[in-house]
């Protein structure tokens, strides 16, 4: 398990938190186990929603000066 955002795609990040979820939802895991993961979600949650913050961020730049694109829908 990668703990460096920085080398850390989106795309990979949702698919190891894909792979945590189906790990649990298997009941094949200690309590132990089940925390770790558990805590490797949550790490892989916030890094998720802090590139898509930064998209969300470099779009309104992108369109707010072009009437063509509604900024409300991006809030």
């Amino acid at each position: 398990m990668k703990n460096n955002k920085s080398t850390l795609s989106f795309e990979s990040a949702i698919k190891e938190l894909d792979e945590i979820v189906q790990t649990i939802n298997g009941n094949s895991v200690t309590l132990d186990q089940m925390v770790e993961l558990f805590e490797r979600g949550i790490f892989l949650n916030n890094h998720c929603k802090n590139i898509l913050d930064t998209a969300k961020g470099k779009i309104y730049e992108l369109v707010k000066d072009d009437d063509s694109f509604s900024l409300d829908e991006l809030k």
